[in-house]
């Protein structure tokens, strides 16, 4: 279930219970689950759902749409793979000629936690175990790279640098969002003719085109972006485009491994040979193939290279090399005067403003970098200098975190604010009881990131979660504008769960009663139709409104008057009969949300849950594709 989920999510939410409820299934609803095959649900209706959709920022002036997709469309992800797992593996090892991240074999392993960090947060909280906690890896295993980083530090990228003079970058534009859900049968039969034809028949890419248009509420423009379970779908189409591109240059006197050689990473191509000419035609075979399946080149990225290739990139070396010195000069300088340790961290800002300056297409990368650099040695760092005078010692912290903020505002994606969150979180725990001016630093660095970025909502939101686990209290006005200007599921949730402490719910009475309003109103339109109607509700359950109506339920900031009108709605659901002879997954994602107890929100998820939820993310970001 793990491929079903986008990366940019609260922290407090994840589809858990969903999973332990299909693992603990009674025999007779496992013996239902096991009988309804989703190629026997192909001819039947597979039901439309509308995802929960919401906007990260790619930049600072560029944003992109993630989707997260209904539970149900979770449940026909899951069977597809269920079904097709090795014929999806199959397909695409005998099609990836050009592709180094497509699904290569089932995985049979799990990913090993904790990290150093993490490890040392849990023992700080007493609660440390014996051995690393180990999660459910991604379904099938990638090859020949999980990220683009690893491409880029590989052996295959020295060796086509020795055999090409010529590099010519190409992307496709808005990949995923003009992918024709109908081109994955076209790309599995390998005719588009032949596809319209045998629509109707039974085989993997038509129940793909189906569950995808499911998942997105019957959208045959796109397949919804941030699972991982759609980069495995759109390899289909990428991979026939591959063969096409391959066979076309044949037919053209232009062969592979003597002419050129192709390397795509899911949407990012790149085309090494030795002469302009090639480049040119293979620039324009391409296009020209993409055209048939409704995608193009995004011309504002196409980028000719001569050796050495991909100089944008040369900033890792560079940053490692300061990094490890200004480690090495804090921890040496750090018992001298404060002018000395001020001088140390500011001539790292400098190091790391004049790449930023000068590699301005990396900044995601060099911030991410160096937050990780830190991640992995705060731990180091405190230890090395807790023998120094205290005066020192703290100054010497106060003057990191004021660093760990300063590189943070460069780069506010969802992966940096997990890391920056590890580290704040990391140096509360060690310094709660020694030192009060540090955990305030660490307060008020938050609340201005929260203050000044607030547009990033879905990337700070998790500052919320984070700041509820330090005592003092935000400002009600903040909270106050975040819901004003976005009442969404994800915002009313964090803020919600921030409040969920017996003093901040009677302190905050203006937000709590926002977000009763908000809560409200959406419960009194579904009263405003006919709610006998089984249609209707059924229309409510699939929308994307289902995960607040149902999250909330279990919610505690809800006024009397809110839950008695949501406690009528979980009434009606209850009540719906589930006829188990109709073979179809909406009788399992029903009986699942019967009681309305099981949320995808933790709501009591304590400071212990947090930190394993970010070492999750951070082993899962290890094993993802760099967007």
């Amino acid at each position: 279930m793990t491929d079903v989920l986008p990366y940019e999510l609260p922290l407090i939410f994840s589809n858990d219970n969903l999973y332990e409820y299909l693992q603990n299934l009674d025999p007779n609803k496992l013996t239902y689950w096991e009988e309804y095959s989703i190629d026997k649900l192909f001819n039947k209706r597979i039901e439309q759902t509308e995802p929960f959709n919401y906007v990260i920022y790619k930049n600072d002036t560029s944003t992109r749409l993630i989707s997260l997709v209904h539970p149900l469309s979770q449940l026909y992800m899951l069977k597809v793979i269920e079904k097709y797992d090795l014929e999806i593996v199959n397909h695409l090892r005998q099609n990836a000629i050009f592709s180094v991240r497509y699904p290569h074999i089932i995985s049979n392993k799990y990913i090993s936690s904790f990290d150093s960090i993490s490890k040392r947060m849990l023992s700080i909280l007493n609660d440390e175990n014996e051995e690393s906690t180990t999660y459910p890896n991604s379904y099938f295993v990638k090859r020949k790279f999980t990220k683009i980083n690893h491409f880029y530090k590989s052996n295959l990228l020295r060796n086509l640098e020795i055999k090409y003079s010529k590099l010519l970058k190409l992307d496709f534009q808005n990949c995923f969002y003009n992918i024709y859900t109908h081109s994955l049968d076209w790309s599995y039969l390998g005719d588009i003719k032949l596809a319209k034809e045998l629509r109707n028949s039974l085989r993997v890419s038509s129940i793909l085109d189906k569950v995808m248009q499911s998942s997105n509420y019957g959208e045959t423009n796109g397949i919804v972006v941030g699972p991982e379970f759609s980069r495995y779908i759109a390899e289909f189409v990428l991979c026939e485009i591959d063969k096409t591109i391959y066979h076309e240059l044949k037919n053209s006197k232009i062969i592979h491994k003597v002419d050129y050689e192709i390397v795509r990473f899911m949407d990012d191509i790149f085309i090494f040979c030795n002469e302009d000419t090639h480049a040119i035609h293979i620039k324009e075979v391409i296009e020209r193939i993409c055209f048939r399946y409704r995608l193009s080149i995004n011309e504002s990225k196409s980028k000719l290279e001569e050796r050495p290739f991909l100089k944008s990139n040369l900033w890792e070396s560079k940053l490692r090399l300061k990094l490890v010195n200004f480690s090495n000069m804090l921890i040496e300088k750090s018992g001298e005067n404060y002018k000395v340790i001020e001088n140390v961290i500011q001539e790292l800002t400098d190091e790391i403003k004049s790449l930023l300056i000068n590699f301005s297409s990396e900044q995601h990368k060099i911030i991410g970098y160096s937050l990780k650099f830190f991640e992995n040695k705060i731990d180091y760092i405190i230890k090395q200098i807790s023998n120094k005078e205290e005066s020192i010692r703290r100054f010497t912290l106060a003057k990191l975190i004021d660093l760990f903020q300063y590189i943070l505002i460069f780069s506010i994606n969802t992966p940096n604010i997990l890391k920056y969150i590890k580290l704040t979180l990391f140096l509360y725990l060690n310094e709660n009881e020694k030192s009060e001016d540090i955990t305030d630093l660490l307060y008020k660095k938050a609340l201005e990131i929260l203050k000044f970025h607030s547009r990033k909502r879905i990337e700070v939101l998790n500052l919320f979660i984070c700041l509820k686990f330090i005592s003092k209290d935000l400002p009600e006005s903040l909270l106050l504008k975040f819901l004003k200007e976005y009442d969404d599921y994800f915002t009313l949730a964090t803020i919600s769960f921030y409040l969920g402490t017996e003093d901040r719910k009677y302190k905050y009475l203006k937000v709590r009663k926002l977000i009763n309003q908000a809560i409200d109103k959406k419960i009194r339109s579904i009263f405003e139709n006919d709610i006998t109607n089984k249609n209707y509700i059924k229309k409510i359950l699939l929308s994307k409104e289902f995960y607040l109506i149902f999250d909330f339920y279990t919610s505690e900031v809800l006024f009397k008057d809110t839950k008695d009108n949501l406690t009528k709605f979980k009434n009606i659901v209850d009540n719906i009969n589930i006829d188990w002879s109709e073979k179809n997954l909406y009788n399992f994602f029903l009986d699942f949300i019967k009681g309305f107890n099981k949320p995808f929100i933790n709501w009591h998820a304590g400071i212990k849950d947090i930190v394993e939820v970010l070492d999750r993310k951070s082993a899962k970001l290890d094993t993802r594709a760099s967007d």
